[in-house]
């Protein structure tokens, strides 16, 4: 966490709620993923193939 040394407040404040918005995407992505492991077999393989079709 070097690069945030000499961070104004202000910028600061701006990185740290970036990093809640992160982590909030990370936790909705693992609960889509948790109930996607769920699906039948045809379903879990177009549910992956859409996955890498974005990357």
């Amino acid at each position: 966490m070097t690069e945030i040394n000499g961070y104004t407040l202000a910028q600061f404040d701006a990185f740290s709620m970036a990093c809640v918005r992160s982590k909030q995407r990370r936790q909705r992505d693992q609960a889509v993923n948790l109930r996607a492991a769920q699906y039948d077999q045809g379903d879990w393989s177009r549910y992956i193939k859409q996955l890498e079709k974005d990357i």
